[in-house]
């Protein structure tokens, strides 16, 4: 199954930050059905770290949905503190909030920090908050198509590599 989780914590009102502290599993309360399936891809990923071999076998996407306050950032912030992968944050509203040259320079420059942590650390997240920003068809948005273009066919290429990246991504999209 694949899933994804989000993890955005707003600073004071400024742009939107990955809050690099860390969240153990034994911080989780509740959600047991949830915990139990996300415990298995953090089990899996650290098998893969620890083989120190690709994971070309293991689902590396996961998209996670829910309404605010559900528990996608405690979550996905206890996937990076129990599998050691530092984080690369990919926030989507600030990419669209760019002119096209520079959102997919934002989105190359992104995408190929994430291939060099996987190799120095031998792993790590790309976290997409919002992917649905990114993803939707949104025909107002005259220069969309060639950012939502350009993300995913990065997402495609990475995904496609030989790398230990593995990408949660968060919407509320689809919570009805």
């Amino acid at each position: 199954k694949d899933h994804l989780i989000g993890l955005l914590s707003k600073n004071g009102g400024k742009n939107l930050q990955f809050a690099q502290q860390h969240v153990y599993w034994d911080d989780i309360i509740g959600m047991e059905a949830t915990k139990k399936e996300v415990w298995e891809i953090i089990t899996r990923i650290r098998d893969s770290r620890q083989a120190k071999g690709s994971s070309n076998r293991l689902a590396r996407a996961y998209l996670f949905y829910g309404s605010p306050g559900t528990g996608k950032t405690h979550l996905i912030k206890a996937v990076a503190t129990e599998t050691s992968f530092p984080v690369v944050p990919l926030y989507a509203p600030e990419v669209l909030a760019m002119t096209p040259p520079d959102a997919r320079a934002e989105l190359k420059r992104i995408f190929e920090e994430a291939r060099s942590l996987s190799r120095t650390e031998m792993g790590c997240i790309l976290y997409v908050s919002n992917v649905d920003v990114l993803v939707w068809n949104d025909t107002r948005m005259t220069f969309y198509d060639t950012v939502q273009n350009f993300f995913l066919s990065e997402l495609d290429d990475m995904l496609s590599e030989k790398n230990n990246v593995f990408v949660f991504a968060e919407t509320t999209v689809g919570e009805e």
